[in-house]
């Protein structure tokens, strides 16, 4: 995963920033829903319903440095991890309408959906 983070600070702490925007993407791809019940009541409301990747469940990540300071901030730096939570959802996505050749799909690829998305491109 490549960033340009602009000037990097604390390579440890950019890492840092970089994996945990990764998670949470992951997460957000492959596991979170909001889910309302009839009534409107929110269902998925606690972590015993609401399901968040576990440290297990992330894949390791290679991650690189490119530095362009920003000529807008003191220092040069620019954001860490929003590269990598906002784009690494959409790459999921694409790879997997890539490989069942649909136009789209919807997140979160839990694998109930997926199994159905696979099911409906079969018939």
């Amino acid at each position: 995963s490549l960033h340009d983070a602009g000037r990097i600070l604390n390579p440890a702490l950019f890492d840092g920033q970089v994996r945990g925007g990764f998670a949470m993407a992951v997460g957000a791809a492959l596991h979170e829903r909001l889910v309302y019940a009839e009534d409107g009541g929110f269902v998925t409301g606690s972590l015993l319903d609401y399901a968040l990747p576990t440290a297990s469940m992330i894949p390791e990540l290679e991650i690189l440095h490119q530095e362009t300071p920003s000529p807008v901030t003191p220092l040069g730096a620019k954001g860490a991890a929003e590269g990598t939570s906002m784009s690494t959802p959409v790459c999921i996505a694409n790879a997997v309408a890539d490989a069942l050749g649909m136009a789209e799909v919807d997140l979160p690829l839990t694998p109930e959906r997926v199994l159905e998305m696979v099911r409906r491109q079969g018939q």
